[in-house]
């Protein structure tokens, strides 16, 4: 879905003010493990995994590594 959805965004310029104004997406996805609660590290991890794709060329996908994983009750 997230690549559908990247793809979409970027093959849809924004007309403004006589201009056309490309954009692009970035997502952060990471995996929820059964027990875990600590929804600062789930959300640390996604947000770890933005700055990633943003860091490594813009307009990408990235996912938290399985070992970032941690806050299991």
């Amino acid at each position: 879905m997230l690549f559908r959805s990247r793809r979409e965004i970027e093959e849809h310029p924004v007309r403004w003010n006589e201009e056309t104004i490309a954009i692009t997406a970035s997502f952060g996805v990471t995996a929820i493990t059964p027990g875990e609660v600590d929804a600062n590290a789930i959300i640390g991890r996604a947000d770890a995994a933005l700055y990633q794709a943003k860091a490594t060329g813009r307009n990408r996908i990235c996912a938290a590594e399985e070992q970032q994983a941690s806050s299991i009750v």
